[in-house]
């Protein structure tokens, strides 16, 4: 193989192919461009694509670097020549990851340990088409090749005449190497409220009317409200309460030293269990170790704390209990944390001793925050990382979220993003730092943003003390799809002595009965400032479900009526979360076809909801709900002096 490299190119390289449909390189009026043989690529000195070390040209996907080259990656791009009317299997052999993708479709995933090396695709009339292959090595020896075969053709490396690259994929290798484009190209699929738009893809009203499943059916959004007038969006932030013993875990005795943490709760006994990052001894910024500690009530953590017997460690502390009937006890606990490329995985079966689940990083990224959960609504392990790049959105690098499905924990997805910044939407250098504190609600899953400022000062007194954040709302319909609220959810504290000055990350949600606890890290000074003793961890407690309402001010009654819903054929009950006390509730239900007000669940038939509740039930006078079982229809609200937070339908 010959290569061209731009520099450092100092020791013999077998490298071959990481091949990249991104920036528009992969388009069909690529394909009759004028081509250079060989294959455009850029080299990394991380195995995260991050560092770019060299550019060159290689002839063909055959690499061979042993043990003389470790912890890097690569990038090649270009295009491969393809037999007509033929199903083409690629096969690899790699050492460690590699992703494929011809024509902008992944044909070999096979980035984590133990996932497929193997991929078939068939080209429409055959020819050219764009070929993209990222590769990382991380420790150990580093070997890649590429083969192909077909009916008629035996499996071979595939040959240098296969490949060429045209002008436009050569600028672009030069681009990444320079910093002017990102390496990775990922699927972008975070939205940003705006609720003077909307949200997009919202369901047509009479046409596709929404199944009137079991929530609650929260009004986080505009998804479900087809029209309002004289009622306004609120975010309601939970209040902290003096009479809670924060900070719960502290840095001087708990050793805390991170603003991630997982709370487990067992709701038989009402005890809880937390996992966190603590310092180690010498007090080293780029290592922890992980506590632990339980509490009989949730508030109260019982010391000392105790530290997991783990192997080494950078940062994460996201813990997984997949229960007591999980048929494998030693790994019921699993662990997800961050060292040297991405996430890595332990389990354990008391959530204390720890043992790797797989050997080496699951998904890489390159910035050390790792998440780990469960969707019970899509039945997946989500994982939810960092990475820090540029974007099309936003100036300069930033930190940007990422997450990830997988089926069994070793095979995961391509990451794509659900948190990114907006210039023209966002203050200053906003950046998120992560996501987490998942809780689903409904056909809703949400998660709690940490949304990070480094470019402003949080203490003023303090030198050297930038870095204020809070915590943003974000929520999912989908699972991949995430729309983060701009407004703030939960903000530090105002005073300027106070733990928690600094930052307010919320990073758990747990349910207590018909509360909310909110768990969170706290800073005191700033992002970096003294962060063995001034990072820790607080709570705060909410009624369920009251993040954001729809107010009725004043003695006007507001209105708001809902999208279609499909009742179920079997009789339900409409319930409401709201609070009334002040004033009054009432709904009618309308046709969703002719929008007439149906006989006897008018506004004057309704019976007036003036109380508090989570689960308030609607009643009219001479009508039952039950009787409109399998109808399609809409809900008009009218509040006056009243919040709303959603609505329910159950049996």
């Amino acid at each position: 193989m010959s290569s061209s490299p731009r520099r450092l190119a100092t020791m013999p390289l077998r490298l071959a192919l990481l091949l990249c449909v991104g920036a528009g390189l992969g388009a069909p009026g690529g394909m009759g461009a004028e081509a250079d043989p060989g294959l455009a690529w850029v080299r990394f000195n991380s195995p995260v694509f991050s560092q770019a070390r060299d550019t060159g040209n290689a002839e063909c996907i055959d690499v061979d670097t042993g043990t003389a080259f470790n912890d890097y990656s690569q990038v090649w791009v270009g295009l491969i020549e393809l037999p007509p009317s033929q199903r083409v299997t690629f096969s690899a052999e790699a050492d460690d990851g590699l992703r494929l993708r011809l024509d902008q479709v992944t044909v070999i995933e096979g980035w984590s340990l133990g996932s497929s090396r193997q991929g078939t695709f068939q080209a429409p009339v055959g020819g050219r088409v764009s070929l993209r292959l990222e590769y990382f090595q991380n420790g150990g020896t580093g070997h890649l090749r590429l083969y192909w075969q077909w009916p008629g053709h035996e499996r071979e490396l595939i040959p240098a005449t296969a490949f060429s690259h045209t002008a436009r994929q050569q600028e672009y290798v030069e681009h990444v190497f320079n910093g002017q484009e990102a390496p990775l190209m990922y699927e972008d699929r975070s939205m940003i409220y705006q609720p003077e738009r909307g949200i997009p893809g919202a369901v047509a009203e009479a046409e596709s009317p929404l199944p009137a499943q079991p929530g609650p059916h929260l009004l986080l959004d505009d998804y479900l409200i087809a029209a309002s007038h004289g009622v306004r969006r609120v975010v309601l932030p939970p209040r902290r309460d003096p009479a809670l013993p924060n900070p719960l875990i502290t840095g001087p005795t708990d050793r805390c030293m991170q603003p991630f943490f997982s709370v487990l709760r067992d709701a038989s006994s009402g005890r809880s269990r937390i996992w966190y990052g603590a310092w180690r001894e010498d007090r080293s910024t780029g290592r922890t170790q992980l506590a632990t500690m339980d509490s009989p009530d949730g508030i109260h953590f019982i010391r000392p704390h105790r530290l997991c017997a783990t192997p080494e460690i950078q940062f994460g502390s996201s813990v997984l209990d997949r229960g007591a009937t999980h048929p494998e006890a030693a790994t019921r606990y699993i662990y997800s944390y961050w060292l040297e490329g991405g996430t890595r995985l332990l389990a354990s079966a008391d959530g204390f001793a720890w043992k790797p689940l797989v050997e080496g990083v699951v998904l890489p990224h390159d910035h050390d925050i790792t998440g780990l959960s469960w969707d019970p609504l899509r039945q997946t392990y989500v994982a939810t990382v960092s990475t820090y790049t540029t974007g099309a959105a936003w100036t300069g690098q930033r930190r940007t979220t990422l997450m990830s499905f997988s089926p069994d924990l070793q095979r995961w997805q391509t990451p794509w993003v659900v948190l990114a910044a907006s210039s023209a939407l966002d203050a200053g250098e906003t950046q998120f730092y992560a996501m987490d504190g998942y809780l689903t609600r409904g056909s809703l899953r949400l998660g709690m943003v940490k949304v990070l400022r480094d470019d402003l000062v949080a203490t003023a007194t303090a030198p050297g003390s930038f870095g204020r954040a809070h915590t943003a709302l974000a929520w999912s319909r989908d699972g991949r799809t995430w729309v983060r609220d701009r407004a703030a959810f939960f903000e530090p504290d105002d005073d300027p002595n106070a733990w928690d000055h600094a930052h307010a990350w919320i990073d758990e949600q747990v349910q207590v009965g018909d509360e909310i606890y909110l768990y969170y890290g706290g800073y005191k000074q700033g992002h970096k400032v003294n962060r063995f003793d001034e990072r820790q961890i607080g709570l705060v407690r909410m009624p369920l479900d009251r993040y954001v309402a729809r107010r009725a001010e004043g003695d006007m009654p507001g209105r708001l009526r809902t999208v279609p819903f499909l009742l179920a054929p079997a009789p339900a009950a409409l319930r409401v979360n709201a609070t009334a006390a002040a004033g009054a509730l009432r709904v009618a239900v309308q046709d969703a076809r002719s929008g007439a007000t149906l006989p006897g669940f008018s506004f004057s038939d309704c019976e007036p909801i003036r109380a508090d509740g989570l689960r308030l039930p609607v009643r009219w006078r001479q009508a039952d709900l039950g009787t409109l079982a399998g109808e399609t229809v809409r809900f008009e609200f009218e509040l006056t002096r009243a919040d709303l937070f959603g609505f329910d339908l159950r049996p």
